[in-house]
């Protein structure tokens, strides 16, 4: 890989930005267009969708990262997160798999008895998808598109604008942080709008998860629904997240194989979720 100065003057195609931009506004009107229905033809109400979007927040987002840092302060687990990417990645989805199964938790502890309709349970849900596509996805793009945008303007960056990024990083951190510019500069332009796609069928996802959450609670479903949905959380994230950047191939296939992980998993809830038993108040 060529290092941080190597490339880091390089510009980039217009094009990367229009599909970051593409892949946000599909996943904005996705969410737009799924919360109205849900509210007017399934009585969903805003307290469950607020929940969902908060223990996101507190659950999935922050407990994951403070896990996987508080594990980064051993030396030798320090090492190799910073020298395999791959390692990373997989420590990262587990306790984000775990955080999100214990965010769906929680919420219903709080839904139960108070919001059971079948519009609270899909917005609490699509709540903890939106958490998700903002902290996982949206995040990331962000910092992605003002990075971009910062080197498509420039055309070539200067001295300075290198070391206010690299001053007082340690070897590993530089490396890391080329890796991360080097996606821009060689991964092809479609990752960005499979991005927004994947953060689409992770709202969905995340929707049909809590619905089985929900009955396992309840005990209309097997009690391990609950435990079955974070291990579908889990093949969902690293399908789409153990790829090669550089090739489309690599990615096409990672992004084939979280749409099967996640319609399969759908169709299944789906008819084990007839069985559920909602509150028609």
């Amino acid at each position: 890989m060529e290092s941080f100065n190597e490339f880091i003057g390089k510009t980039l195609s217009g094009d990367v930005l229009s599909f970051i931009t593409a892949g946000g506004i599909l996943f904005l009107s996705v969410i737009i267009v799924a919360t109205i229905i849900i509210f007017r033809r399934w009585n969903g109400r805003v307290v469950p969708f607020l929940f969902g979007i908060v223990t996101y927040g507190i659950f999935g987002f922050i407990f994951s990262q403070l896990v996987v840092s508080a594990l980064a302060m051993i030396p030798s687990i320090d090492y190799a997160f910073s020298y395999n990417q791959s390692a990373y990645n997989l420590v990262q989805a587990i306790f984000l798999a775990i955080g999100m199964g214990i965010a769906r938790w929680f919420i219903l502890k709080m839904m139960i008895s108070r919001y059971e309709r079948p519009g609270d349970v899909y917005l609490a849900g699509l709540g903890i998808g939106i958490g998700q596509g903002i902290f996982s996805y949206g995040l990331s793009i962000f910092a992605f598109y003002v990075n971009a945008q910062v080197l498509i303007n420039q055309g070539e960056v200067t001295s300075d604008f290198i070391s206010g990024l690299t001053e007082g990083l340690t070897e590993a951190n530089i490396t890391s942080l080329a890796d991360t510019f080097s996606q821009l500069f060689y991964a092809p332009e479609t990752i960005w709008a499979l991005l927004g796609l994947a953060a689409v069928l992770d709202l969905f996802l995340n929707l049909f998860l809590m619905v089985a959450t929900f009955g396992a609670m309840k005990k209309n479903i097997n009690y391990m629904w609950s435990w079955y949905a974070i291990a579908i959380q889990l093949v969902s994230i690293l399908s789409f997240t153990v790829y090669d950047y550089r090739s489309v191939t690599s990615i096409t296939i990672s992004f084939i194989v979280k749409t099967i992980v996640t319609i399969g998993a759908i169709i299944v809830i789906n008819k084990v979720s007839k069985a559920i038993e909602y509150s028609k108040e």
